[in-house]
């Protein structure tokens, strides 16, 4: 066994985040069992500080039909990350969370008022001309992670709220202070009143405008000099000779946004108070579009299959391929993010014929030029493909598994039939 294969088993650290655990992963076998299998997986494991490779892996084990727990692993932590869309996740349980506890039905669509307006007003305008519910946004913030829904979604939860329904949740590292609209950090803490009506055009509830103060969200971050990536910035059309500051940002922990995952498909493997608070309803709603295709949603904005292949943003499993046809069994209930050369995806995995599952959340980073903000990332060519290796050697380590319980997939299957 080469250095780096000791060094990687080393880092491999038991992570609880107050699961039970009855089972632990055998650290040593899966790097073996994937060690020389892929000269991409090989390549950027042997150079996982040049790519801030983070990974998490959870192992699932059934002891009986109401029995489950979940080994977690943590190999590599490489410093900041930015998580881009992936914040998206919390936000869509807080959203599904926030309608049930207000009583507020699927179907009852919303109004965003004009007292704050800064940056991509797109969401404001957007909330004048149609019935949208948050439910329907929703599902294009998860499917193909439409910033314009998820600045909808962030003016109803606003950030202090986000804030403490999390912390509440013991997920204290995800700090969202910032929409996708390109306003300052003072701008980005003012959210427009929102209200809502029924499908007969009855007003039914009116959440007011807000204002967080700016050091209640400063209270959240201390300036870190390793925030700073890269060796060059591209701003203003041009490329200057300086780090990309990151600090003050939305940030999350990977640990946090693995915990959210498991905790919506396994919330018996949590404490009631760590639960998300949702409707079988509603969970079986998002569950079902974490798993989706662009092309499931029946909206012809999405059909084209060129422009919205299946692993349009799900690359674990799917990364190093375009066909659907070779894995129609496997569905990976996944978030991604991308954004300035960071790649992160939060996934659990199901092979709904060969009954495996696994949790898998990974973050990397690809910036050949180190110039950040220019827009050339080595996405396809490294990130794409290396989660999707690494996620198919997953499968093939946990089919060699043995379990004395199978697992019951009918209700997942259920939810696209």
């Amino acid at each position: 066994m080469n250095l780096i294969y000791i060094v990687l088993i080393l880092s491999f650290i038991s992570c609880e985040y107050n699961l039970s655990q009855k089972n632990n992963v055998n650290t040593q076998e899966f790097l073996e069992f994937i060690k020389g299998k892929d000269s991409l997986v090989d390549d950027v494991l042997n150079n996982h500080e040049k790519y801030r490779l983070q990974i998490i892996y959870g192992q699932v084990t059934h002891h009986s039909e109401d029995s489950v727990s979940i080994a977690n692993s943590s190999l590599l932590k490489q410093g900041y990350y930015y998580p881009a869309s992936t914040i998206k996740l919390p936000c869509a349980l807080l959203t599904l969370e926030k309608l049930n506890e207000l009583n507020i039905d699927e179907n009852h669509y919303f109004r965003i008022s004009d007292e704050f307006l800064c940056g991509n007003i797109t969401h404001v305008n957007n909330s004048h001309k149609s019935r949208d519910s948050f439910h329907e946004l929703i599902k294009e913030m998860v499917v193909v992670s439409n910033n314009v829904s998820f600045n909808s979604v962030y003016e109803f939860l606003t950030p202090g709220y986000i804030k403490k329904k999390l912390n509440a949740k013991s997920m204290n590292n995800i700090h969202i202070y910032r929409k996708f609209a390109g306003c300052s950090m003072s701008e980005n803490l003012k959210c427009n009143s929102v209200s809502i009506y029924d499908q007969n055009d009855h007003f039914l509830y009116k959440q007011e405008a807000s204002v967080l103060n700016l050091s209640e969200m400063a209270e959240n971050y201390n300036y870190n000099k390793n925030n700073l990536i890269g060796t060059y910035s591209y701003r203003n059309n041009k490329t200057i000779k300086k780090p990309y500051d990151f600090n003050y940002n939305n940030s999350a922990s990977l640990e946090d946004l693995h915990l959210c995952l498991i905790n919506l498909i396994y919330p018996s493997t949590v404490g009631a108070l760590n639960r998300w608070n949702l409707l079988k309803s509603d969970r079986d709603f998002l569950i079902r579009l974490l798993g989706m295709y662009p092309r499931e949603l029946k909206n012809d904005k999405y059909s084209d299959s060129e422009k919205y292949p299946d692993n349009f943003l799900k690359y674990i499993v799917f990364g190093d391929t375009k066909s659907s046809v070779k894995r129609s069994n496997i569905r990976t209930f996944s978030k991604i993010g991308l954004s300035y050369g960071f790649t992160t995806e939060v996934a659990y995995v199901v092979d709904l014929e060969l009954n495996i599952e696994y949790f898998l959340s990974i973050s990397m980073y690809t910036n050949q030029n180190k110039t950040v903000n220019d827009g050339i990332y080595e996405y396809d060519e490294i990130s794409k493909p290396f989660l999707g290796k690494l996620g198919t050697l997953l499968l093939e380590y946990e089919s060699n598994r043995t379990s004395s319980n199978t697992p019951d997939f009918s209700s997942l299957k259920l939810l696209y039939d």
